[in-house]
């Protein structure tokens, strides 16, 4: 699969829409951040988009370029980990259930606070790998950083026990097994782009009744 700018783009305009059909459904105060993830998504992809522009003149647009690297990561490693078990948690109704997401919540504010310190430490950076976008720096992590990072992304959504953002859970979760067979390399950058994509299946959920 080759990523550009189009592709970016275009998946922001997509998310876009669909974040914007959501909000015209006037979501509930505690589904808020749910409600949120597609316009987030297209904030994210935006970002990249303009990476995709900016990376083939690194050499004049240095600069931009690290600060766009730099937000795209805050969203894909600080913002989703926190974010995520917090929306679910927030519409979750089955409280066995809710008792493990608040330890995913906790789990994921950890892991948040773990890529921050990587990133203050050592600033990431992008280029242009393989038809995609690697982001990187240089901070030694800790090999199971990744899995308690899924985790905490993963397990609030397969978790729910309401059909559609289980449903939402299992698509990131395919991304994210795809993404890291397939494009290990840049996997940060094409599993995000797989997750906006099936954070359209959100809008279903605010189509149908809800639990109060």
């Amino acid at each position: 699969m080759c990523f550009s700018a189009t592709a970016s783009f275009a998946a922001a305009g997509i998310s876009a829409v669909i974040g914007i059909a959501i909000q015209y459904k006037k979501p509930a105060r505690r589904e808020a951040p749910l409600a949120a993830f597609p316009l987030l998504f297209a904030t994210q992809q935006s970002i990249e988009g303009l990476l995709w522009v900016f990376l083939p003149s690194v050499t004049q647009s240095a600069s931009i370029v690290t600060v766009l690297a730099m937000l795209y990561t805050v969203f894909a490693e600080i913002l989703w980990p926190i974010m995520t078990p917090i929306a679910v948690l927030m519409v979750e109704t089955d409280r066995p259930r809710r008792r493990i997401m608040r330890g995913l919540a906790l789990t994921g504010l950890l892991v948040a606070g773990y890529m921050l310190f990587a990133m203050l430490t050592s600033p990431i950076t992008a280029e242009i790998y393989h038809h995609s976008i690697r982001y990187f720096n240089d901070f030694p992590y800790l090999l199971p950083y990744r899995l308690v990072y899924v985790l905490a992304i993963c397990g609030p959504l397969l978790l729910s026990s309401q059909r559609t953002i289980q449903t939402f859970g299992a698509l990131v979760f395919l991304g994210y097994l795809m993404s890291l067979y397939f494009y290990i390399g840049v996997l940060i950058s094409v599993w995000c782009f797989f997750a906006a994509a099936a954070s359209g299946v959100l809008y279903f959920h605010f189509q149908r009744p809800r639990p109060v």
